[in-house]
């Protein structure tokens, strides 16, 4: 009697000669949200990650709702029941960071500061991440002239200091929101291309590139479907620490007063700017609670960084 059932294919192993079944797609697939899973399980169990996120979510809750954490007016003087302000008074019931040296309330300019800072630098760290990741993939996929001619304009962006050129390039067209941020993802675009470059061109060795080039795919199909999802967690890691140096690039800059910025309006970097010479006086609080929101938003980006890079190493 005849079987009509296929039977499954085998192969032998040359070494051993074992017969083994080949891996089908859906084992394959499998295997790898295990692996994710395993991944996030890890993430999420790091003090780091819990740490950085909650500063950043505080952050984010702050720039999109700043009047549920102060209803006080940050351009406004504090004024007293006699209608006199008080410049200069130090932290305390009335004003919890005190206030400057027209008499605002620091708190409130630094809770309504994080949003500039908050729209600014993850459109630009957005922008300079996607044409990052084109270019390197390009480069590390076909090498050659291509990879010579785009590495030459990548090491040439990358020899100049950032805040050196960032100032060139603002200076030179204006000082417009649109520019900053054109120009934080100019300077963020070559370092991002550089590592993804790399990650593409160890990926572009391993066999299953090799087999698809066999099959005949285009190159546009293997860049996309099969080499990107698999330096997706190298780029996740470049948008979050470049993030963080976005936002040092624009404190900076709006520290040496090219942010394009009304100095009225609540700035993290433009209050510093306007209150250190006074830190010698001993009026350091309007200084330091801006300096402070920085630091803090810079080392929550880190921290969930360097968590996502160690999650996806182990």
């Amino acid at each position: 009697m005849s079987d009509d059932s296929t039977p499954e294919p085998v192969t032998q192993d040359a070494a051993s000669g074992a017969e083994s079944t080949p891996e089908l797609p859906e084992v394959a697939g499998a295997t790898r949200k295990q692996i994710q899973r395993e991944q996030l399980s890890v993430l999420f169990s790091t003090p780091g990650f819990i740490v950085g996120m909650g500063i950043l979510l505080f952050w984010v809750l702050a720039a999109l709702f700043p009047t549920l954490i102060t209803g006080t007016d940050p351009i406004i003087s504090v004024r007293g029941a006699d209608g006199n302000t008080f410049p200069r008074e130090p932290p305390g019931g009335e004003a919890w960071f005190g206030t400057d040296q027209i008499g605002r309330d620091v708190f409130a300019r630094v809770i309504h500061g994080a949003g500039s800072i908050l729209t600014i630098a993850p459109i630009a760290t957005a922008i300079a991440i996607a044409a990052g990741t084109l270019t390197g993939l390009t480069m590390g996929y076909f090498l050659g002239w291509v990879d010579e001619f785009l590495s030459r304009i990548v090491e040439s962006i990358l020899s100049i200091p950032v805040i050196l050129m960032a100032i060139l390039v603002v200076f030179t067209f204006g000082e417009t929101t649109p520019v900053i941020i054109g120009t934080i993802a100019l300077l963020f675009t070559a370092p991002v291309a550089r590592t993804v470059r790399a990650a593409t061109i160890a990926e572009a060795q391993l066999d299953y590139v090799t087999s698809a080039k066999m099959r005949g795919e285009k190159s546009f199909f293997i860049i996309v479907q099969e080499i990107l999802p698999n330096v997706t967690g190298v780029i996740v890691v470049e948008l979050t620490v470049r993030l963080g140096y976005a936002v040092f690039t624009l404190a900076t800059l709006a520290f040496l007063g090219v942010s394009g910025r009304d100095p009225q309006l609540p700035d993290w970097g433009v209050d510093v700017a306007q209150n250190w010479e006074r830190i010698g006086a001993d009026v350091w609080w309007p200084t330091i609670f801006p300096a402070l929101a920085i630091a803090s938003l810079v080392i929550a980006v880190n921290l969930v960084a360097d968590s996502i890079d160690r999650a996806l190493k182990s």
